[in-house]
């Protein structure tokens, strides 16, 4: 981005801040700006659950170009959100629920214990920035609450029954389409 477009940015989030619809701050990093936190007018946390509340200063979120059809400003609009989130340093997560957290996604965590996630789904920022964090809110969801212990049971004699049944009809069903044996 040249010089021109940072000033027009950020001259456009002052006016925007000015007037209270947006909150944080915007940083550049090369193509990509970060805005921190970037919901417009949104609460200043994440509530999951009423034990469960995520603070709008640990995410991160930035963007850049988005892949795929975008129309006259696809190489103009930065438009892909992408979310970090510290999960093994964060203080609002509950302990157990952060070692179901880093059990179940393990494998999208990165070695410095963040959490990255993307979305392009929509054209604008927001619309990206809102649905990172419903899939958030979505995985803490999914480890919220400690899955039930799951209790042994025994089938009962009657379908012990029923089993053997079928089974000894299949056997002769099978037994009928044999050959007969010559002696």
């Amino acid at each position: 981005m040249n010089l021109a477009c940072h000033q027009r940015i950020s001259e456009w989030a002052s006016q925007r801040a000015r007037a209270g619809s947006l909150r944080g701050e915007l940083y550049y990093h090369g193509d990509a700006i970060t805005f921190d936190p970037v919901r417009w007018g949104q609460p200043a946390m994440i509530v999951v659950e009423p034990d469960i509340s995520i603070p709008d200063e640990e995410l991160e979120f930035t963007y850049v170009r988005a892949s795929g059809p975008g129309g006259q400003n696809v190489n103009k609009v930065n438009s892909k959100a992408a979310m970090r989130w510290p999960v093994t340093a964060s203080l609002s997560l509950p302990d157990a629920v952060r070692a179901r957290f880093l059990a179940k996604f393990a494998t999208r965590i990165t070695k410095d214990g963040e959490l990255i996630l993307t979305s392009q789904r929509f054209r604008d920022q927001r619309r990206n920035a809102d649905d990172c964090l419903e899939k958030l809110r979505d995985m803490l969801l999914a480890v919220a609450r400690p899955p039930k212990r799951r209790r042994p049971t025994r089938p009962s004699r009657a379908a012990e029954a029923r089993r053997r049944q079928g089974k000894s009809e299949l056997s002769q069903k099978k037994q009928g389409r044999r050959l007969p044996r010559e002696e």
